[in-house]
Parts: structure tokens; sequence; C-alpha cells
């Protein structure tokens, strides 16, 4: 698990312009990540649907935002 949290971002295989977006809003690793809500991510200008994009790529790495792990 730790493993995972540490890598960067790009590990998740997200779309390129969610990766601009996420670097652009100082979160690099997963672990920045895995600490926001989806409330934080909205805040920041993400949409819902690259938010779900975000927590499906989480998901099946076993973890998802709000610190959750599966």
């Amino acid at each position: 698990m730790k493993d995972i949290l540490d890598k960067d971002v790009s590990f998740l295989d997200l779309d390129n312009s969610i990766l601009d977006k996420l670097y652009k809003s100082n979160i690099k690793t997963v672990k920045d990540l895995w600490n926001k809500s989806s409330k934080d991510l909205k805040t920041l200008k993400f949409t819902s649907k690259e938010i779900k994009n975000i927590s499906i790529k989480m998901e099946l790495n076993a973890i998802d935002l709000n610190n959750k792990k599966y």
C-alpha cells in the first residue's frame, strides 16, 4: 500500500488533461491525491466526469479519495 501512495500520479494511467490539472494543483503523488476529497477536487475545478475517472483508476489499485483503502 505504502509503495503505491509514494508513486507519481502518472502511475494511475490517467488522461493527460487530468494529469496536467493535478500537477498544476500541486498534486504530484498518489498520496497527495488520496488525501483529497471529491469536494476538494471540485474546488480545484475538476469536472464530475474527471473526478469519477480518477476514482475508478484509484479503485483499481484498492484505494480511493478521502484516504479510503479496500
